[in-house]
């Protein structure tokens, strides 16, 4: 009965006390919420700062390796034009002129072994297979040497042709040597002999006509 008087007397007091429990624990329980929302919304914007930043690298990084296969590819593509140059230039060093030194012919027909020297003594040889074209020697040539670069863009090979081989291509032939005109040995040594015989005749004569004067000094002393 004495807890019931208190409960009532002190009635107020107790749903006071109760009311003050229960806002404490409402803040303590909003706090907590909004500590969680600031939790999330902290590792949101922290997701979407490494998502970012990892956009940035991967773009970064895709336009790095795009600049190194842009400078690659020009390296390359400088390369293939260098060794073009290159091979242009060896190319034409390949294609000499020169002199026809000697021409056999094969036994199959229009067939014809040619070879040219070339140089500035002339030392260096090239052998070639010539079909159906008139070839004399000192004619001169203008010859594409193995792995030479002709005009039509092809490249000289060597190869094999009527059981011989030919060693470049035979791009120009000149025109044939003029025959060589013949030389009269025998009218300088006409000319000489009567020459002598001239002479002797004079001094002949020479010798007669002084024996003629002595004969007529011994008359008339």
């Amino acid at each position: 009965f004495k807890w019931l008087k208190w409960r009532v007397t002190n009635h107020k007091v107790i749903e006071e006390e109760k009311a003050r429990e229960a806002e404490e624990r409402r803040r303590e329980e909003q706090e907590e919420q909004e500590a969680a929302e600031e939790e999330e919304r902290l590792a949101a914007e922290k997701e979407a700062k490494r998502s970012k930043n990892a956009a940035l690298l991967a773009e970064r990084q895709k336009k790095e390796k795009e600049k190194k296969e842009r400078w690659a590819e020009e390296a390359r593509r400088e390369a293939e034009e260098e060794a073009a140059r290159k091979a242009d230039a060896g190319g034409e060093s390949l294609i000499v002129q020169g002199k026809v030194a000697s021409v056999e012919e094969l036994r199959k027909k229009g067939h014809f072994l040619v070879e040219v020297a070339y140089g500035s003594d002339g030392e260096d040889r090239v052998q070639l297979v010539v079909v159906d074209k008139p070839v004399e020697v000192g004619q001169t040539a203008k010859v594409a040497l193995e792995g030479a670069k002709m005009p039509d863009g092809k490249v000289a090979k060597r190869s094999k042709v009527a059981g011989e081989w030919s060693e470049g291509v035979l791009l120009e032939l000149g025109a044939a040597p003029p025959p060589s005109a013949p030389t009269d040995t025998a009218a300088p040594e006409e000319a000489a002999e009567e020459a002598v015989e001239e002479e002797d005749i004079s001094s002949a004569g020479g010798a007669g006509d002084a024996k003629a004067r002595q004969r007529k000094k011994k008359k008339g002393g």
